[in-house]
């Protein structure tokens, strides 16, 4: 529950969260846009499959929040067709 921007009474600047996002991309520009992709402070793409469909998480660490940005930003590359969010989990047990 949020309260006064916090989260159950704690403040969550210095939360974390991890985003998994499915990315729809054009196959014959799949090597550029894999480039792209991980340009992007946090990302990591886990698989991409012959359909142009690539598995990435998004990572936000100390209250750093790129997650929607990001998102956005991959969702502008040439040659994306669709960037959409999948999972979100944010809490402090990230770094654990």
């Amino acid at each position: 529950m949020i309260i006064d921007g916090k989260i159950d009474g704690k403040n969550d600047s210095n939360s974390s969260s991890l985003s998994g996002a499915l990315v729809h991309a054009d196959l014959k520009k799949i090597d550029q846009i894999k480039k792209d992709i991980l340009a992007f402070e946090g990302v990591e793409i886990h698989a991409v499959d012959e359909n142009g469909k690539i598995v990435i998480t998004i990572e936000e660490r100390g209250g750093n929040k790129i997650m929607a940005n990001t998102l956005i930003s991959i969702q502008d590359i040439e040659g994306v067709y669709s960037a959409s969010l999948i999972y979100e989990y944010s809490g402090d047990d990230l770094d654990e």
